[in-house]
């Protein structure tokens, strides 16, 4: 027995150390990775008045340093509609697009438009009319930020598109007149950088 001791001694080493390189290679456990993903999803977000006065613009503060993204979103359609803001640095300055319902039927038409304001001071609106067939309770909708470039999309249908290079880094948010918030389902944002992209699930409140 005792001949055999040593040999017993190195199998157990062995396969202690075969099993601690077993444990590093296989990473962190999906508990792990999921308390970082709730993590990043809880963040909060900030309500301001900004100009022009009467306007409450209520911000995702995790993307104030970000500057190419998508945001995507479900929109229950009304005539009041959707207005967000995008590449925000302060309140008197951000990029800003809206998205409202103008006839409901067979064949609805929406009418989008977007802006800029530069030190409170609101720009001229570009609209643009958008038909939209078989529209249904839910309207699927995504904006892309990327470089100078900004595309907005209806149905997964181009349905504009714009260049702006006087902001290029800021958050992501949403603008209303008084305290009314849009109706939104499924709201996601998606950062995109030279290491890849992050989608972060964001439930507005």
């Amino acid at each position: 027995m005792a001949h055999y001791w040593p040999q017993m001694v190195i199998a157990v080493i062995a396969i202690v150390a075969i099993g601690c390189l077993i444990w590093g290679l296989s990473g962190p456990s999906p508990a792990a990775h999921n308390a970082t993903s709730s993590a990043v999803n809880a963040a909060s977000w900030s309500r301001q008045p900004v100009a022009p006065s009467g306007r409450t613009l209520t911000v995702y503060e995790p993307s104030r340093s970000e500057s190419d993204y998508r945001m995507e979103f479900s929109w229950v359609p009304d005539a009041a509609g959707v207005g967000w803001v995008f590449r925000t640095r302060d309140s008197n300055n951000y990029y800003a697009a809206h998205l409202s319902l103008q006839q409901q039927g067979p064949e609805s038409v929406l009418v989008a438009e977007h802006f800029g304001v530069s030190e409170g001071t609101e720009n001229a609106h570009s609209k643009k009319v958008i038909p939209l067939k078989n529209a249904t309770a839910l309207i699927k909708v995504h904006m892309d930020a990327i470089g100078p470039v900004f595309k907005l999309f209806v149905e997964d249908n181009l349905a504009d598109s714009w260049t702006g290079s006087r902001l290029g880094t800021g958050a992501l948010g949403f603008y209303n007149v008084g305290d009314r918030l849009p109706k939104l389902l499924a709201l996601s944002f998606t950062f995109i950088d030279n290491a890849g992209s992050r989608t972060s699930l964001v439930p507005l409140r």
